[in-house]
């Protein structure tokens, strides 16, 4: 989680929500082998009502808090919500997820279960460090290379000093 003033938002890599695991990172809902990816800004709406399960969060806190110091209709966070909802198979009307409190904002209303044991296989989403690593480590080889490809013959050219 992070915490800088209005902007609390859960950062962890993933977690789970009734059969739905959440990747934040990512920006993707995963049920069963099925994945349904988020724009970022509606994760981030997801995880601000997940990071506050149970409190009713007003429309105007959410602009306050993921889009600050920007000047936006409130109708970013009915649509994020939709889409919300939408991927959760969620009925505005029976909610099980997001429930909408007249007037008042919405609530986050289902369980979370952080998944630090989950062993989630995910070969589509390698991890930009470990391909940085890769090319840098490939990157260092061509140097090299290169290095005595251009050296080594004037070394072997060399005199060499005889006592």
């Amino acid at each position: 989680m992070q915490n800088k003033g209005l902007n609390i938002v859960v950062r962890r890599d993933k977690f789970v929500v009734g059969d739905f695991l959440i990747l934040p990172t990512h920006n993707k809902i995963v049920l069963n082998d099925q994945s349904f990816p988020l724009e970022p800004k509606i994760m981030e709406v997801l995880c601000y009502l997940i990071a506050h399960p149970n409190q009713v969060i007003s429309k105007q806190e959410l602009l306050d808090a993921l889009w600050p110091g920007q000047t936006l209709g409130q109708e970013v966070i009915t649509r994020a919500i939709f889409e919300l909802r939408k991927t959760f198979s969620d009925d505005a009307k029976q909610p099980k997820f997001i429930s909408t409190i007249p007037r008042k904002g919405y609530c986050f209303i289902h369980d979370i279960a952080p998944s630090e044991d989950l062993n989630v296989v995910m070969p589509e989403a390698s991890s930009a460090k470990g391909v940085r690593k890769v090319l840098a480590t490939l990157a260092l080889v061509l140097c090299l290379c290169v290095l005595f490809y251009y050296v080594w013959p004037s070394l072997s050219q060399m005199p060499v000093a005889k006592p």
